[in-house]
This record gives C-alpha cells, structure tokens and sequence, in this order.
C-alpha cells in the first residue's frame, strides 16, 4: 500500500517556486506522502483528498531574493502523535536529511 498522509492533515496552500519540478515533486510525493493532483506544463498542485495544499511552479533560473531570508520553512500539523511519529520513521526510512 502506497502511504499517504493522514486525511484530517492541514495546512493553508503554499506557493513554492522551484528549480527543478520532478524531484521537487518526488520529495512531496515520495517523502511526505502527499498526492499530485493536478499537472501542468511547468506547475504541479499536490495535497490530499482532492484539497490542494501546495502549488509548485518550476523556474529553472529562479534564485533567491537578495538580502531576505525566503521562505524559511512550512508546516504540516498531522492529526496524532502517532501520525508524526510515522511520518518521522518514514523520512528517516528514507534517508532525508
């Protein structure tokens, strides 16, 4: 079975502009477990249950603004301890930093 992130998850919809889309998109999908539903020529809308929660759009020159902080993280409020924990045990499962 495919693992997918907890249904009652939220998160308001954040926009991310990135560089390079497929392994953008294979670290949404692959590590966090959030669907792709819907794909564009350059954009991808990912979320769960058919509600989208984050927007990526591939710029392949975008760069960080000078002299600002960014983005310097978002957040994924899951519904249990025992949700974070899975998700916790999955990345590390995986390899992610």
């Amino acid at each position: 079975m495919e693992y997918q992130v907890h249904p009652e998850t939220k998160i308001g919809r954040v926009h991310l502009t990135v560089t390079d889309l497929a392994r953008s998109l294979a670290f949404y999908t692959e590590r966090l477990g959030l669907q792709a539903l819907r794909h564009g020529a350059n954009a991808t809308l990912l979320g769960v249950d058919k509600r989208v929660i984050l927007a990526l759009t591939e710029n392949p020159d975008a760069r960080p603004a000078g002299r600002t902080t960014g983005l310097f993280h978002f957040a994924v409020l899951v519904p249990t301890r025992s949700d974070l924990a899975h998700a916790l045990r999955r990345l590390v499962e995986k390899g992610t930093p």
